[in-house]
């Protein structure tokens, strides 16, 4: 059946805001195999991993990955799909495999795991960015004065601040 219809099956994760921080050790066993590794992290969420894992030296390097997914609610996607796959030596068939990958979220906004995020929740236990935040951040950013510029023209004959234009003559 998956050799005559060839699919790509996965699974959105992510953990629950209100979600506690201990988990049984079968999760841990499964996380071990399934996790989405800091890895595929784009580079603002990257740099939050990095601060996290630096701040907090006392857990197991699995168990900084479950917490830290959880406590900033990070979304991968896990997929797999059926392959043959020569494992045997020839005379032998082929064996019917799963092949299993990782992939980033592109919709998850990286601000809520970025370093800013990450530092502020270390030093005062609540977190800057969330999910249900997020959005007042966006708009304040959006809506926020910019500095007007000045833009330089690209003729050739500008006057220059001496009244002379580049071309070298006096203007009339």
């Amino acid at each position: 059946m998956f050799l005559l219809h060839p699919n790509v099956h996965s699974w959105f994760f992510n953990f629950h805001d209100s979600c506690l921080n201990t988990f049984p050790i079968w999760f841990y066993h499964w996380w071990i195999w399934f996790d989405c590794a800091p890895t595929v992290f784009p580079p603002e969420a990257n740099e939050g991993w990095d601060f996290s894992s630096k701040a907090t030296t006392s857990m197991e390097p699995y168990m900084k990955e479950v917490q830290f997914f959880k406590q900033f609610i990070v979304a991968w996607i896990f997929c797999w799909e059926y392959r043959l796959h020569q494992y045997l030596p020839t005379p032998y068939p082929l064996s019917l495999v799963h092949i299993y990958k990782i992939k980033w979220w592109p919709e998850y906004k990286s601000k809520l795991c970025g370093k800013e995020n990450v530092e502020y929740f270390c030093k005062t236990n609540t977190k800057k960015f969330t999910l249900h935040n997020l959005h007042h951040f966006e708009k304040q950013s959006k809506i926020a004065p910019t500095t007007p510029t000045k833009k330089e023209s690209s003729s050739s004959s500008t006057k220059s601040k001496t009244g002379i234009n580049t071309k070298g003559t006096r203007p009339p």
